[in-house]
């Protein structure tokens, strides 16, 4: 599992848009020791049902082991070295046709790699695309382990309530999105780990997908959790962890993906119009506060802040279900990958809980800024 956060180093959307086949970047993530690339393909047509004569073979070998799309980067002499990593291949509904996720890692590219994209079986043409990279120096500088990132994490705002039913991940075709954040740490302990890899801003929607590490005994911990289901607390068997643990988590309220860290939505209070967003002019917006009674600027951001915190959450918070996720582990290490797909809120920030109880992580307020 890589532990390095790296460098997002390309915005995401769709590099090949053909009548066989539509090809989009998930995520591109520049480190010193390699490119990692994700991309979903999708294609109106399904491969064992083709009747159709394939595409020409020209930078692809005749006998090779690829299935499917196969992904090759080409080298300073136009040589193309085909990269084979995990694939998952789905076909029908929500989509009508074949949609594969590939995630690879390449050799370290710097400034620019060319990417040769092929799927002869459907009749799609071979293409070579351009992705623009950061350079060498930048991905120097951005690189850090995700034991000593910085970390955003506050307290979760008193008195949260989380509302009785999980909020499922709607279908969105992440990579014909714009990422407006890379890698970050969202929480932290001495063992355990959350980390945003990506947050994918899909017309009205957000999507966002989170990596959960864990090591030594949480790991451990963690691995079963995913193999066997969460355990139901109570107070009795297990004392609080955080503000937000109050009593039984019950099996109609789940909180726990099977996947790693918990992530819930948090809901802004419900208003007659009037704006409960980032107030920082000292306005009374919590009704314990005269603005015009404040005289230092330092004192209004934090009378502006106290009424922010006092809005976000007002409307409870809800967990979310992750679309889809992937895990790995053994006795005392854990990694888990879950996609997760909502609606944008209205504010100019994405305000979440982030909370992994199995890996000793109470629950905490993360705040992040939606900026396109």
């Amino acid at each position: 599992m890589d532990e390095t956060l790296g460098l997002l180093g390309h915005p995401g959307g769709i590099l090949v848009d053909h009548p066989r086949l539509r090809v989009g970047v998930v995520a591109a993530i520049s480190r010193r020791d390699g490119l990692e690339l994700e991309l979903v393909a999708r294609s109106p047509r399904n491969p064992d049902s083709m009747t159709d004569p394939p595409a020409p073979r020209v930078l692809l070998p005749r006998y090779e082991e690829g299935m499917n799309l196969r992904v090759a980067w080409l080298d300073a002499d136009d040589r193309p070295h085909w990269e084979y990593g995990s694939v998952d291949v789905s076909t029908g509904y929500p989509f009508n046709g074949t949609v594969l996720q590939t995630r690879m890692l390449l050799p370290p590219m710097f400034d620019r790699a060319r990417i040769v994209l092929a799927w002869p079986e459907i009749g799609f043409p071979e293409a070579v695309v351009t992705l623009p990279l950061p350079d060498r120096e930048a991905v120097t500088d951005a690189e850090v382990s995700v034991w000593t990132a910085p970390v955003d994490a506050r307290p979760v705002p008193t008195g949260l309530a989380f509302r009785p039913t999980t909020l499922h991940s709607l279908d969105v075709d992440a990579e014909a999105g714009l990422i407006l954040s890379g890698p970050r740490v969202l929480h932290r302990g001495d063992h355990a780990v959350v980390v945003l890899t990506r947050l994918t801003l899909v017309g009205p929607a957000l999507s966002l997908d989170i990596h959960s590490i864990a090591r030594g005994r949480p790991g451990g911990v963690a691995t079963m959790a995913a193999m066997y289901g969460p355990r139901h607390r109570s107070h009795a068997e297990n004392p609080p962890e955080g503000p937000t643990r109050t009593g039984r988590i019950e099996p109609e309220h789940p909180r726990d993906p099977g996947v790693g860290a918990s992530i819930a939505l948090l809901h802004p209070a419900a208003t007659d119009g009037s704006d409960t967003g980032d107030a920082t002019d000292g306005s009374d917006t919590d009704g314990a506060t005269d603005g015009a009674a404040i005289g230092d600027t330092a004192d209004r951001a934090a009378i502006g802040e106290t009424a922010d915190r006092a809005a976000i959450g007002g409307g409870g918070a809800s967990w979310l279900m992750p679309a889809k996720g992937t895990t790995a582990g053994g006795e005392d290490t854990f990694s888990g990958r879950a996609e997760y797909a909502f609606d944008r809120p209205a504010s100019a920030f994405l305000d979440l809980v982030v909370g992994w109880p199995e890996a000793g992580l109470a629950d905490a307020h993360v705040r992040l800024p939606l900026i396109t």
